[in-house]
């Protein structure tokens, strides 16, 4: 986005704020312009700190420069929210294709919103991922707040829920009203803890209307938001929640292809002391999320560092300890697999506790 673009950007967000009277995004977003201004226009970004010293609310109390508001708990004064700006990712989601290539689309639809509303159109507005622990839902939306610049609004709704629900129904509305006052991505994590089956007889009646206020504020969302919806059990949620989102993500386990590439992630340049184990650890980790690898990976790594040994002596090492607690029967089929990745009989009996004897017999099985 060039700097004309920028500036524009930012005059009519200030100015929509100014006119509604929401005051305190509008400091917000003053103080953001203040951190980018730092570097280029010290002069502004000292006018703009000025200002806001000299004006300030007991409703939005002044905070350092580099500080953001997000909506409390009114009695409790704790932050309802994870407030993230700017994202920094460590690294970008390895996704599969049907996950990818929307969210790409996504982020596409909203960098040519003006082209878009020229056409009658809006840019997609609410996201409802669905996938096992570890499959990278809330790295994806991280990576659309991070390629959009836009800050990272995170609410897990499995805490926010109180014994009082009269005001996990208020807290819940601070926050949907932030977040559609300024440009964000707000992600509503564990969103099962909430939406769930209306006719479930075992929710309090208040619960169920949460579900039917927030099935409500989906529908009227803004397009200057992008609302991401998380949930490890699909299965649990209200039939009705399905329709109302723009699209649903269904993210799968890693494939082959992707396993090869989150191990080269996660071990970083030790991906190539890894040698033959690569394609085994690719074998082993099937059906398994990108978090059990990094944990793996990390696991491997420590102990490599901490006894100073290769990188493939780590992984047999770790390896032989959870091949341990495997029966007989499992070993066996472990060490055919192994035999035919060509390692040595020697290795295979120090790694799976078989005698060369039995490795022996095991042969003809792997022709």
């Amino acid at each position: 986005m060039d700097e004309k673009a920028v500036y524009a950007k930012d005059v009519i967000q200030l100015a929509r704020l100014g006119l509604v009277g929401d005051r305190k995004n509008l400091e917000t977003y003053i103080r953001r312009i203040m951190r980018q201004a730092r570097n280029d226009d010290s002069r502004l970004a000292d006018k703009l700190g000025e200002l806001l010293v000299a004006n300030p609310t007991q409703d939005a109390p002044l905070r350092e420069a580099g500080g953001s508001f997000a909506p409390v708990d009114r009695d409790t004064r704790l932050q309802l929210v994870r407030h993230e700006d700017p994202v920094v990712l460590e690294y970008a989601p390895i996704l599969a294709s049907k996950v990818y290539e929307p969210l790409k689309l996504v982020v596409g639809e909203h960098n040519n919103k003006a082209l878009l509303e020229k056409n009658n159109l809006s840019p997609s507005r609410t996201l409802l991922f669905t996938g096992r622990p570890g499959v990278g839902k809330t790295l994806s939306a991280k990576w659309l707040a991070h390629t959009l610049d836009l800050p990272l609004l995170t609410l897990d709704l499995s805490t926010v829920i109180s014994s009082l629900l009269g005001r996990t129904g208020i807290n819940l509305k601070y926050v949907l009203d932030y977040a559609k006052s300024v440009e964000c991505v707000l992600l509503l994590d564990e969103f099962d803890a909430i939406a769930k089956q209306r006719g479930d007889n075992t929710e309090l009646g208040e619960l169920k209307r949460l579900v039917t206020v927030l099935l409500q504020e989906i529908d009227l969302w803004p397009s200057s938001s992008i609302l991401v919806a998380a949930t490890n059990h699909g299965e649990l949620l209200d039939r009705a929640v399905w329709r109302r989102f723009d699209q649903v993500l269904e993210f799968p386990l890693p494939s082959n292809a992707e396993l090869g590439s989150i191990i080269d992630l996660y071990f970083g340049e030790q991906s190539k002391e890894l040698g033959k184990w690569k394609s085994h650890i690719v074998s082993i980790s099937q059906g398994k999320s990108f978090s059990d690898i990094q944990r793996f990976a990390h696991r491997v790594l420590r102990k490599s560092l901490i006894s100073d040994i290769s990188i493939e002596d780590a992984v047999q090492s770790i390896l032989s300890s959870e091949y341990a607690d495997l029966g007989l029967q499992q070993r066996k089929a472990m060490a055919i697999k192994l035999k035919k990745e060509g390692m040595s009989d020697r290795k295979i009996s120090s790694m799976l506790g078989i005698a060369r004897d039995t490795l022996r017999k095991l042969e003809p099985e792997t022709k």
